[in-house]
């Protein structure tokens, strides 16, 4: 398959996601984690737990600040290229590139949220 084609099919995958998959992805989290886990490509994303985290908060209603496409890049990211295996070299780039600052801002918002944890936790 060439590059333009497993871009395409990446694009019109997204198009398709729906909050069921998302709950699909957040059953079969320890089935995707290992599968990237096995590769340990260099070049894979560095952080699959906190695209975990922000999908579970998204769910959970905890975190929506997100724009619909990251949610679904993610998800098909995580359904789409255990499946798809070592032609993820093809679609990472677009993929990272897409959800950096969405994930930048997530961390953040983490961040921030446990710090004013540990601030409440002070004042008693």
């Amino acid at each position: 398959m060439k590059d333009e084609d497993v871009k395409k099919e990446f694009e019109e995958w997204k198009k398709n996601i729906t909050e069921e998959d998302i709950k699909k992805a957040l059953e079969r989290e320890d089935e995707i984690k290992a599968k990237f886990n096995k590769w340990a490509l260099p070049g894979s994303p560095p952080d699959i737990q906190l695209m975990f985290s922000l999908l579970k908060d998204y769910w959970n209603g905890a975190y929506r600040e997100v724009p619909w496409t990251t949610i679904a890049s993610i998800v098909v990211h995580l359904l789409w290229l255990p499946v798809r295996g070592p032609i993820k070299y093809v679609t990472l780039p677009l993929f990272l590139t897409s959800i950096h600052g969405d994930l930048e801002k997530y961390k953040q918002f983490k961040e921030n949220k446990e710090y004013l944890k540990n601030q409440k936790i002070e004042e008693l």
